[in-house]
């Protein structure tokens, strides 16, 4: 397991111990940190960031037509990292949890970061700019993400190699994200003020097969020039590539592969559509709307707390 995964779940750790009694502001943070992440990703997939490693593959002897294929398998991540990134903002302009609220997620945030500070500062300062970046990103994981074009950067001078791992890893604490919003969501959807039901469950399913597909994308695209990985991902004796001459029909089925570990049946064309907004249906949501109301009381009663402490004081 790598660094960045091992930070996130240390974030995640610390978010359910900061919100311990109160799964409602749990689940709240967890879209709201998601919708960080899908921002930064949304950047670091885009077309004009990827054109350098897409062109190194080139020069290290894939044809034209494999360098095509894996070109519209990034485009298809980023088209639907962009879906979702609409979809959770939408969800949470309905909520619209105060800023009291959002100040509260980036504390539980910081103080994760500032314990796992002294782990990386050897990282950070490492002239690895593999290992340099890793740790940066790892670190953005759980903050607000205000520098993406420098992050964005230092992804762009990697190997291909070190470029597919790390966006892997970054795939796969979005799906320990959402697999723990969907228990939130079930743990609240017992309790009497919840009980409603909800399109999120399905909606967030989706986004996290989506995140399933990419992350088992990248880990093939990893090991493109040496075969599949050790015993990874379903994709043994499906897509070996032997050499930097890449055989479209190989890099082909390893698409393929991942594509069918995170969908099945009718749903596989989802492997090639952007995740969709209903704007509408989320307005409509019995558990959005009941979660607004949650959200306005529990810290709409702190702020006036707040405020008649400061006119006694």
């Amino acid at each position: 397991m790598s660094n960045i995964v091992d930070f996130a779940a240390m974030a995640a750790s610390e978010l359910e111990s900061r919100f311990e009694h109160e799964p409602q502001g749990e689940f709240l943070a967890w879209l709201q940190l998601a919708l960080r992440r899908e921002a930064m990703v949304t950047v670091a997939y885009g077309d004009q960031y990827i054109r350098k490693q897409l062109k190194s593959l080139a020069d290290r002897g894939l044809t034209t037509e494999t360098v095509e294929i894996i070109h519209r398998a990034l485009n298809s991540v980023w088209a639907q990292e962009t879906g979702h990134q609409q979809y959770l903002a939408s969800v949470l302009a309905v909520v619209n949890p105060p800023e009291s609220f959002s100040a509260r997620v980036t504390a539980s945030c910081q103080s994760t970061l500032g314990g796992i500070e002294g782990r990386t500062i050897g990282t950070l300062v490492s002239g690895d700019k593999f290992a340099r970046a890793g740790a940066r990103l790892a670190l953005a994981l759980g903050s607000l993400i205000q520098d993406v074009p420098e992050f964005v950067s230092e992804i762009q001078q990697m190997p291909f190699e070190g470029f597919a791992v790390l966006n892997a890893d970054l795939e796969e604490t979005a799906i320990h994200g959402y697999e723990r919003m969907l228990h939130l969501l079930k743990t609240l959807q017992g309790m009497s003020d919840f009980r409603a039901e909800t399109t999120l469950k399905w909606d967030i399913d989706h986004m996290r097969r989506d995140e399933t597909y990419h992350c088992d994308l990248f880990r093939f695209l990893a090991h493109i020039f040496d075969g599949p990985p050790p015993g990874g991902a379903g994709f043994a004796g499906q897509a070996k590539v032997l050499s930097a001459f890449a055989d479209t029909i190989a890099v082909t089925n390893g698409i393929q592969a991942a594509q069918l570990r995170a969908y099945t049946g009718s749903d596989l064309e989802e492997a090639e559509n952007k995740f969709t907004t209903d704007r509408k249906a989320i307005q409509q949501d019995a558990f959005v709307s009941r979660l607004k109301i949650w959200v306005n009381a529990a810290y709409g009663q702190r702020q006036q707390a707040g405020g008649l402490q400061a006119a006694q004081g």
